[in-house]
């Protein structure tokens, strides 16, 4: 494929994810909205930090996997290879859903305020979710992930809600485990999910090669999963109701980023194993202009609107609709520099992400204990968000030192 059409071919899927962004921006906001018109505010404080703490988990459960699944199929045309590889992904993905239950009952369960009692297959479930978005991304097949993840699901859950009588969070497990059926049986009849042989000696192998992308997921989940519960030892629930909500229509925005990030993986590993240089340099500047642009036109919208968007979830968000401002506009450099993270990953460059996510990690933490105390949600969102932007900084300035 040409420079040309490879930009061509770029662009018209960063505008189908532009569309699919706004259809999973409003079923976001569908999904705050219901469980805070159905909810007290203490009952999703609670959800909030049940999902933080089970998201962590799942994606842990993978052992960073999915990432180097992305970077292997791209870099790949051999058949059995592929199909090695996706067997592999799910049987380190099992492993690691032992090992997290574990962490789960000993440790997460006894320190947050977790309502929902996870068992091994609940893990499992999630973590195949994240394998299987990997694989789409990997078939540049990113807007259909990007539907399933943040169209499809969403709607499965808010019909739970209304539905089924039961915990938000146990009906956001039923809504994964419906996805998770669903998606398989798409890649089935793609073509896309095919099992082959491995060998013990190539499980001992993965878990070395997976070893630093683990690293980085563990480091990178500890920053945006484990910060709300962690807030919670500090806030009141009806606190971390607000700092969820806030952080949910803020995710909408960032959704910007980790989209660009899905489609710029793949491409960056096929031009890097094809020394393809000319595709490398279109990718990095499409891969900041597209996704900078489209933040800043989002923050404006927000700006504007924050308040009429707060009042949404009922009045007692009202008040906090300046935190949504301030917390949007520090996400516009972060949609600039977005693409470092893919390109490092098709490096390989691992121990780069690595030094980036303790960085943000150490920093966020450091923010959150000594500043909630004192000054609450504020400070607790802050840090979340600048975490995000410390960690993009400095992956930029990795990146451009191997350019």
């Amino acid at each position: 494929m040409s420079i040309e059409s490879s930009k061509r071919h770029f662009i018209n899927q960063s505008a189908q994810l532009g569309v699919l962004r706004v259809v999973g921006a409003a079923v976001s906001l569908l999904v705050n909205l219901v469980l805070a018109r159905r909810f007290y505010a203490e009952e999703v404080g609670q959800y909030f930090i049940s999902l933080s703490v089970v998201i962590l988990v799942a994606q842990l459960s993978t052992l960073g996997s999915e990432k180097l699944l992305v970077r292997n199929i791209s870099a790949t045309k051999s058949l059995n290879k592929i199909k090695e590889h996706i067997s592999l992904a799910f049987c380190l993905t099992f492993l690691g859903s032992l090992l997290t239950y574990s962490l789960y009952q000993l440790l997460l369960l006894n320190v947050f305020d977790i309502t929902q009692n996870l068992n091994v297959i609940d893990i499992y479930i999630i973590a195949i979710v994240f394998l299987l978005m990997a694989i789409l991304q990997a078939n540049n097949k990113a807007p259909i992930a990007i539907f399933f993840q943040f169209v499809f699901q969403p709607i499965i859950f808010i019909i739970l809600l209304y539905e089924v009588t039961k915990p938000p969070i146990q009906l956001f497990l039923m809504s994964m485990t419906i996805s998770a059926l669903v998606i398989s049986t798409y890649l089935v009849l793609a073509g896309h999910l095919r099992f082959g042989r491995f060998s013990f000696y190539g499980v001992i192998q993965a878990l070395q090669r997976t070893f630093p992308y683990l690293i980085a997921a563990l480091i990178g989940l500890l920053v945006t999963q484990l910060a709300l519960p962690l807030s919670s030892l500090w806030l009141e629930d009806s606190d971390i109701a607000v700092m969820g909500i806030v952080m949910r229509l803020i995710n909408v925005l960032f959704f910007i980023v980790t989209g660009a990030r899905m489609l710029l993986l793949p491409r960056f590993s096929s031009s890097i194993s094809n020394n393809n240089e000319n595709a490398i340099n279109m990718l990095r500047y499409w891969g900041s202009i597209l996704p900078g642009g489209a933040t800043v036109c989002s923050v404006i919208l927000y700006v504007f609107f924050s308040q009429n968007i707060m009042v949404l979830f009922g009045e007692y968000y009202v008040n906090d609709h300046y935190l949504l401002v301030v917390a949007s506009l520090m996400l516009i450099p972060v949609a600039f520099m977005g693409w470092a993270q893919s390109y490092l990953i098709a490096l390989n460059r691992m121990d780069m992400i690595n030094v980036s996510s303790l960085v943000s990690a150490i920093i966020t933490f450091s923010t959150l204990v000594i500043f909630t105390p004192i000054y609450g949600v504020w400070a607790s969102v802050i840090a979340l968000v600048g975490g995000k932007m410390i960690y993009s900084i400095v992956t930029l300035f990795l990146s451009y030192k191997l350019i």
